[in-house]
């Protein structure tokens, strides 16, 4: 295979999807997650980052994450001031925690502290800005599974 064809396929493999945008209470920025193209892993861990872009200017997208941990499923605070999302960041590839990016200094906060082993395949605020709610699906004991 030629260098020029392995360096085409890396760039195809390397793409980075979307996912999960959401538009801002203002109006004015979309935030969303990345994935690889194949869903496949960079290193030993799948690694999505948060993204924050300005509505209708071109190239303004910038990473709020750095895609070293599984960041996805990103959720406006009801004053835009804030994403909450879930992440791995507790034990990479093994649990799940819900965070919070106060968006005017760049700092994560744990909105809920204990990790989970379990997936948390959806997060929503509610429209005070001060409670939210997630779902956790339970894994089935072997015992369950057996009968």
């Amino acid at each position: 295979m030629s260098e020029q064809t392995e360096y085409f396929i890396h760039g195809i493999l390397d793409l980075l999807i979307p996912t999960g945008l959401k538009i801002s209470p203002d109006g004015k920025s979309i935030v969303y997650s990345t994935r690889q193209k194949w869903n496949h892993k960079k290193g030993q861990y799948l690694s999505p980052a948060i993204w924050i872009a300005d509505v209708w200017i071109q190239k303004s997208a910038r990473r709020l994450t750095d895609g070293s941990y599984n960041d996805k499923i990103p959720q406006w605070s009801p004053d835009g001031e804030h994403v909450a999302f879930v992440s791995d960041r507790g034990e990479n590839g093994k649990t799940s925690a819900i965070y919070m990016i106060e968006l005017s200094v760049g700092r994560y906060m744990p909105l809920r502290q204990q990790n989970t082993r379990n997936r948390l395949p959806s997060l929503s605020l509610a429209l005070t800005g001060k409670e939210y709610c997630f779902c956790v699906v339970q894994k089935p004991h072997l015992r369950e599974r057996l009968n």
